[in-house]
């Protein structure tokens, strides 16, 4: 598949709402668990929503 930058947008608007279903209703168990100073849920779903919410350019 060609890289289009518009269709990737597409996809990473979805990702806050996929990875909201994956954690809801999680215990404390799996959500506070860190495997490393930048590897915790946390962490990483911040990672995550700043990169979708960069401007681009």
């Amino acid at each position: 598949m060609k890289f289009d930058l518009n269709k990737s947008i597409e996809l990473l608007e979805k990702t806050p709402v996929i990875l909201e279903s994956f954690l809801e209703n999680l215990s404390n168990d799996w959500l506070k668990s860190n495997e490393g100073e930048k590897l915790g849920v946390h962490m990483i779903f911040l990672d995550i929503l700043y990169l979708v919410k960069k401007p681009i350019g």
